[in-house]
């Protein structure tokens, strides 16, 4: 199965502190995508959660 069959992942909520890949990692398994492209999703998500998505109010 290619990342490109794969459905659409819904755009999850980031909390802070929350490892977004977490939880697009049991999205990805639960509908079938194979391990290693789950260590792939999971690693482009890490490689740019380090960049802030959004400024949050103070």
């Amino acid at each position: 199965m290619s990342a490109s069959s794969l459905p659409l992942l819904p755009l999850l909520p980031v909390l802070p502190g929350r490892r977004p890949a977490a939880g697009v990692s049991r999205l990805a398994t639960r509908h079938g995508a194979p391990p290693a492209a789950v260590r792939g999703i999971r690693d482009a998500i890490d490689a740019h959660s380090s960049e802030p998505l959004c400024s949050l109010p103070s």
